[in-house]
């Protein structure tokens, strides 16, 4: 591995995700959701005239949910964060704990690094399909609004399991999941989205989750919308759904 702005870069992996991290940026900049290095540090607080200041309130119901679980743990974990992207989920679980953020992202993996220089965090740009990272195994591996730009989920969730100490945890935090009924119509409302944003190429990197992936794995959920309650209290739509290891 090499080094490079505060971040291990595996050399395997180096350039191989160039594709996706140009379209990803591109598509993040014309929803204006690139953020400064001080607005980063301050995730995930908006300011109310943020033009997307109503979906970080939801953002972060899910997020509060975790860190208090966690806060209940009351023991000191290894955690993984994959797709940590800018970094802001990853730090505010850091304290207390050994914390390795990961992506594939080097823009936004460079943004994190410098935001949180600080903060003991290990960030790597590495393939966690492909290559076997050097740290031991994790107490727990998270993706936060991360978990739907992986084509394989199954397999993901496999290679997780199998980097998980005993009565580990894998916690999927805010990323859309659907019914197989559904997926479809889902699917080509991303297309459309996509397309009229001028950022048809990204729909070959945001894939359409259904819950029966799920149906080989031991999972329960620290929360699920119903549509009813979410119309009311302005919750999350996404559900936070926890995979337990084999052990």
């Amino acid at each position: 591995m090499i080094v490079q702005n505060g971040v291990f870069i595996s050399e395997q992996s180096k350039n191989k995700f160039a594709a996706f991290e140009q379209a990803y940026i591109e598509a993040r900049n014309k929803e204006h959701r690139i953020f400064t290095i001080g607005e980063i540090r301050n995730l995930p607080e908006v300011p109310n005239e943020h033009v997307h200041y109503a979906e970080w309130q939801i953002r972060k119901k899910n997020i509060k949910r975790f860190l208090t679980y966690l806060a209940h743990k009351n023991k000191s974990l290894r955690i993984l964060d994959i797709g940590c992207g800018t970094g802001f989920f990853t730090h505010r679980m850091a304290k207390g704990h050994t914390v390795c953020g990961l992506d594939v992202n080097l823009t936004e993996l460079t943004q994190a690094a410098e935001a949180f220089k600080d903060s003991g965090i290990t960030w790597y740009y590495f393939d966690i399909m492909e290559e076997e990272l050097p740290e031991e195994k994790f107490d727990l591996i998270t993706f936060c609004a991360s978990f739907q730009y992986f084509d394989d989920p199954i397999r993901l969730l496999n290679k997780c399991k199998n980097r998980l100490t005993k009565n580990g945890e894998i916690h999927i935090i805010d990323s859309p999941f659907y019914n197989e009924q559904s997926r479809e119509q889902a699917k080509q409302g991303s297309l459309n989205y996509y397309k009229k944003l001028g950022s048809e190429s990204m729909i070959n990197y945001y894939h359409h989750n259904t819950y029966e992936l799920l149906d080989g794995f031991n999972y329960s959920f620290g929360y699920k919308a119903n549509p009813l309650m979410m119309k009311f209290r302005k919750d999350s739509p996404f559900p936070w759904i926890i995979v337990k290891g084999d052990h």
